[in-house]
């Protein structure tokens, strides 16, 4: 991605979403890592809906990493020198025991 400042705002989504699963993570889930996919468009909102990549998960704990990624959008807007109307971002969440 081209400009500078991108990678602090892919930080913040990344921040933010992980937060969220942080705070709603089902105490007896054991150490996991769940990958997701998304598109945001340039002002903040959410494209769609998330796609969980990879190992699958009981329906439940799909319903809760989607609806957690629902719930803390819309984003910032994208940075005003990024020209792209959308984006999509794939990012990792590691889940780990006693958190």
């Amino acid at each position: 991605l081209s400009p500078q400042n991108f990678p602090e705002y892919c930080n913040y989504v990344s921040d933010r979403i992980n937060k969220a699963l942080q705070k709603k993570r089902p105490s007896e889930l054991q150490s996991q890592q769940v990958r997701l996919s998304f598109i945001l468009n340039s002002d903040g909102s959410l494209k769609g809906k998330p796609v969980l990549l990879g190992d699958e998960l009981d329906a439940d704990m799909e319903e809760l990493i989607i609806k957690s990624v629902e719930q803390v959008t819309p984003f910032l807007p994208f940075p005003k020198d990024y020209a792209q109307p959308e984006e999509t971002f794939m990012l990792t969440v590691y889940f780990t025991e006693g958190e």
